[in-house]
């Protein structure tokens, strides 16, 4: 077999276990699942975390214009915060 192979090097390693957890189960598990255990398991300042993290990368990655990054606040943010965060990361 004859295989070629293009190298691509990454200028530094991103380190986030809610990531790297979200990233490996959305399209193999329901959403509704993942944004369960996500919500069980992370706190707050994790996913904020991981979100600005995402946000800062894929700006760095594409010239299109992404959706500004939003620290929700209210009974609901973790939630809201989880839902658009899964959602990002089925479109990469």
């Amino acid at each position: 077999m004859n295989f070629e192979y293009s190298t691509i090097m990454a200028s530094n390693l991103v380190v986030s276990e809610f990531l790297c957890f979200t990233l490996n189960k959305v399209g193999k598990s329901p959403a509704k699942n993942v944004k369960a255990v996500l919500l069980d398991f992370y706190n707050e300042d994790e996913m904020w975390s991981a979100k600005a993290l995402l946000h800062g990368e894929l700006s760095k990655l594409t010239s299109d214009e992404l959706p500004r990054l939003v620290h929700r606040k209210g009974d609901k943010k973790s939630t809201a915060g989880c839902g658009r965060l899964v959602h990002s990361t089925r479109t990469c």
